[in-house]
């Protein structure tokens, strides 16, 4: 009577040890860490509602360390880009500039994200986790020869290696 007994070793924590992952990245890696900040700074001023008003949307709400979130606001920034560049020209100061490469912060932030969905759920049997966790890894690694600049595969290498450090090496 008990049924499934699969959905009683599910794997919710590994969300969360992808999320230290991405935190301990941020901590680390300056570049990452500027790519979150002006993200996140953008979004908050995208937010208020003289933009809010201009974009006729809402960006979605940052959360400084969560990289889920981070997702949304770029993924929005990147759906609005032209409309974001007009509002952000219009400002007298370059606080708000998206000076740094939109296509990369989000291929990298692609990976983790399907995973994250299905390890959310009850039915991600713990014994699933490892060949979802080394497919992120295998992406990672595909993501690193597309990308040519040093800075860019350094940000890779940490999070590959806080990935590893945080779900199959733990």
């Amino acid at each position: 009577g008990i049924g499934d007994l699969s959905k009683i070793i599910f794997s919710p924590c590994y969300n969360h040890r992808l999320q230290n992952a991405f935190k301990k990245t941020y901590r680390e890696n300056l570049l990452f860490k500027k790519m979150v900040n002006k993200v996140n700074k953008l979004a908050i001023f995208l937010r208020k509602p003289t933009q809010v008003k201009a974009l006729k949307k809402i960006c979605p709400e940052p959360i400084v360390t969560r990289w889920q979130y981070i997702f949304n606001i770029t993924f929005f920034i990147q759906n609005n880009i032209e409309c974001i560049n007009r509002i952000i020209s219009l400002e007298e100061s370059n606080v708000y500039e998206i000076d740094f490469d939109l296509e990369f912060f989000l291929e990298i932030l692609h990976p983790i994200r399907s995973p994250t969905l299905v390890l959310s759920q009850n039915k991600c049997c713990l014994c699933d986790v490892y060949p979802i966790i080394s497919a992120v890894i295998e992406q990672y690694k595909e993501l690193k020869l597309k990308f040519n600049e040093e800075n860019h595969k350094q940000v890779i290498n940490a999070l590959i290696k806080n990935i590893k450090h945080y779900t199959l090496t733990s």
